[in-house]
């Protein structure tokens, strides 16, 4: 859709048409615009609470991608590989595991470069 309109294909349509399809492609893009670049499947899903994000959990299960997940008292741990057992409703609580997360992974990451630069 952003080559067709930048390429001006939407151009025959009426103005009105034009901001409709421009209103969906922002939405696209604000809700799928960081799978665009994507070159395969992830080895890992995080997800701050399982209850809410139940399409998650089903299409990295569908897809066997582990699930590392903030679980609740009111969750279901089941068919999560790793279990963070904390409130998923107080901020303070899922900002400080998420920045966690975000070391440990930017640490790995740096970690797997040196061992692969040896």
């Amino acid at each position: 859709m952003k080559k067709a309109f930048d390429g001006g294909e939407y151009k025959k349509y009426t103005k009105k048409e034009q901001v409709l399809l421009k209103r969906e492609m922002d939405r696209l893009e604000r809700m799928y615009g960081g799978l665009v670049t994507l070159k395969g499947l992830p080895k890992v899903v995080f997800i701050v609470d399982p209850t809410r994000e139940i399409t998650a959990m089903r299409e990295a299960t569908a897809r066997s991608i582990p699930v590392v997940a903030v679980v609740d008292s009111n969750g279901d741990p089941a068919g999560i590989a790793r279990v963070i057992p904390a409130n998923d409703d107080a901020l303070k609580s899922v900002v400080m595991i998420v920045l966690s997360i975000t070391a440990a992974v930017e640490k790995g990451l740096k970690l797997a470069k040196a061992k692969e630069a040896k």
